[in-house]
């Protein structure tokens, strides 16, 4: 990983990524390009390609609602129901002897991070803190679908700036918000969308846990048991699936119970349950 720099910005790494993508073009215009990244956003920040809505395809047979670029005022209006979905009721909190959110009995949020998150700051992955803006990624001419990634044991998907998560179920619903706006997104700029990673550490393997960039094990904050695990992942897909999300791909996937008879395909004895 190469060290930050004062003078690079999410629109240094657009300029970047677009002039790699015209030189490709130019040798190779039988192949799409994407940028292969994470899917972090940069709300409201100064685009080197402004938006303009692109015409409909005329092959399009589902029509949606064009929502536009993310920006702040859209986010911020998601911030009541995020609150009331995922958030402690007042009445819980009071209850409670600690001072934040425990995962799996055995954490808790530090104080600093539940006000946090409880502020109008937005998260890291809206922020531009990690350096790209997939928007204006996305809109660069020469560059012809999307990508993110989903991996709660790394990132915490929460449009607040949020340390930490109070039970699976707001792991997995995040995940469902995180796709949704991907969707969305893919659609406003007329362009294709991929989830190209996604993956949730189960409490077996959580003992070798490192996360990217890092040689460090550390014991993921998520932790799921391999069935929440599968639940996780069949609702993820189904939700992409449902959201004309265009490429699903998973990391590092691994299968049991798999058969296989001469000349024919191999089929899975159990595990996901996809519509």
């Amino acid at each position: 990983t190469l060290p930050a720099s004062t003078v690079c910005n999410p629109q240094t790494v657009t300029k970047w990524t677009a002039d790699i993508a015209d030189i490709i073009k130019q040798n190779d215009p039988n192949h799409l390009i994407a940028t292969g990244d994470s899917g972090f956003y940069c709300v409201d920040c100064v685009k080197v390609y402004p938006y303009t809505a692109p015409p409909p395809a005329p092959s399009q047979v589902r029509r949606s609602r064009v929502e536009g670029p993310l920006t702040g005022k859209r986010l911020l209006a998601k911030d009541p129901e995020w609150k009331k979905r995922n958030l402690p009721s007042p009445t819980r909190s009071r209850r409670s002897s600690l001072n934040g959110p425990r995962i799996r009995g055995k954490w808790k949020a530090p104080e600093a991070g539940l006000k946090k998150r409880q502020s109008n700051d937005f998260g890291p992955l809206y922020d531009g803190s990690f350096g790209v803006d997939t928007e204006d990624l996305l809109n660069a001419p020469g560059v012809d679908f999307s990508s993110f990634q989903l991996f709660p044991d790394q990132n915490t998907y929460s449009p607040l700036g949020s340390d930490s998560v109070s039970s699976f179920s707001q792991v997995v619903q995040q995940g469902i918000d995180w796709l949704v706006q991907h969707a969305s997104t893919a659609n406003s700029y007329g362009k294709p969308s991929t989830l190209n990673g996604f993956g949730l550490v189960t409490n077996i393997t959580t003992n070798s846990f490192a996360p990217f960039n890092s040689s460090v094990v550390y014991e993921s904050p998520v932790g799921t048991t391999q069935t929440q695990q599968i639940g996780a992942y069949t609702t993820w897909i189904n939700t992409a699936i449902d959201n004309d999300i265009q490429g699903i791909i998973h990391y590092q996937w691994g299968q049991v119970n798999l058969t296989q008879s001469s000349s024919t395909a191999i089929t899975q004895q159990s595990g996901l349950k996809i519509r």
